[in-house]
């Protein structure tokens, strides 16, 4: 039985799609709802002026605008917000040891359907390592 259920956004396009289908899910099984974003570490863009510390914050602007956009998109839905900076692989793997999920949902955004499979995306080291199902959303 599916009781709680993580969803891992990012700041891509499908983000909103996996958190779109995640809530309906989780509506539907009256299961918990978490929802983790990870801000992976940056080296900023010295040729621009911008140090790791600012990009950083900029990515950590952009998944709060991302949260407050399910919350008025989804009012009244009970979510548990994670956001640990690190390696994104890493970060899922350890809010899911922490909150015990049954279920993890993420949305693909790759077009290049054979880059994907043949690539080290977070979503091929996921499948190796975890133990609960994972869901990955088309992005349309």
């Amino acid at each position: 039985m599916i009781n709680k259920i993580l969803i891992a956004i990012d700041h891509s396009s499908s983000a909103m799609n996996a958190a779109n289908y995640g809530i309906q899910l989780a509506q539907a099984l009256k299961a918990k709802l978490g929802v983790v974003c990870v801000t992976g570490y940056n080296l900023g863009n010295i040729d621009a002026g911008i140090t790791s510390q600012e990009m950083e914050e900029i990515m950590r602007k952009s998944s709060d605008i991302l949260m407050d956009e399910i919350n008025i998109t989804h009012p009244g839905i009970d979510i548990e917000e994670f956001d640990p900076i690190g390696n994104p692989n890493r970060e899922i793997e350890n809010v899911i040891e922490l909150w015990q999920p049954d279920l993890l949902i993420i949305g693909h955004h790759e077009h290049r359907f054979l880059y994907k499979i043949l690539s080290n995306n977070v979503e091929k080291k996921l499948l190796k390592k975890l133990k609960i199902p994972i869901l990955i959303i088309p992005e349309n």
